[in-house]
């Protein structure tokens, strides 16, 4: 059932992502591109999320092989001439940043539980490994 729902997010975001990803904002004559950005975060957050839901690492492998395939097909083009990622500067860094950020999210081992906090044994002591109350003279 995880690999399944794997595969259908990281076709969205590999659909989703591929319109996105070209998006950007001019300030005055500065162009500020947020699409690729926010569509490879998304990608890694969503991607590190499944790791650490599942604690195993295929699914985020499945959404990043999906993402691959979805923005590899949208990147050529279609019969009739049309084409979703074109050769811009931004749908290069969108592709090949976006491969390498799968590589490095998928790779990556689950994070290790948190341990709850617990007292000494002893009720107390220092750090040294010498018992409250007495000195190192006393050893």
């Amino acid at each position: 059932m995880g690999v399944l729902v794997a595969v259908v997010v990281g076709l969205l975001i590999g659909v989703a992502g591929a319109f996105v990803q070209s998006q950007r904002t001019f300030v005055g004559s500065l162009t500020v591109p947020w699409g690729v950005p926010l569509t490879l975060a998304t990608l890694v957050l969503t991607m590190r999320a499944a790791v650490a839901i599942t604690r195993r690492r295929i699914e985020a492998a499945v959404i990043g092989a999906c993402w691959v395939l979805v923005s590899l097909v949208l990147s050529a083009k279609s019969p009739s001439g049309d084409l979703v990622i074109s050769a811009a500067s931004w749908s290069v860094v969108y592709l090949f940043g976006g491969v390498v950020l799968v590589g490095l999210a998928a790779s990556l081992p689950p994070p290790r539980p948190r341990r709850p906090h617990q007292p000494p044994e002893d009720g107390g002591g220092s750090s040294t490994g010498i018992p409250a109350g007495t000195s190192a003279e006393d050893q």
